[in-house]
């Protein structure tokens, strides 16, 4: 599950919970906070750890902001030919 998310301290709970309560456990989650101006990079690794999902979610840190398009087409691109890709906006 690959999420882009900007400026999503607002949301970012809901839309971590909404993924983890998924039945299917054969998934992993990149996650791309790009270059949030708000609280989300802390908020997301603050939230990770708390519920000890290091083993499921790869959480990358943009320092200069991309826009979700091209964090799609990178992340995308760095994920293994067999993998089936969805993308939830953060």
């Amino acid at each position: 599950v690959l999420v882009p998310s900007y400026n999503n301290a607002q949301w970012y709970e809901k839309n971590l919970n909404s993924i983890l309560a998924q039945n299917y456990d054969h998934y992993r989650i990149v996650y791309v906070n790009d270059c949030s101006n708000d609280d989300t990079s802390s908020l997301v690794q603050r939230y990770i750890q708390e519920h000890a999902i290091e083993h499921k979610i790869t959480f990358i840190d943009n320092k200069q902001r991309k826009g979700a398009l091209c964090n799609i087409y990178e992340q995308v691109h760095a994920c293994n030919d067999e993998e089936i890709i969805v993308t939830l906006d953060g």
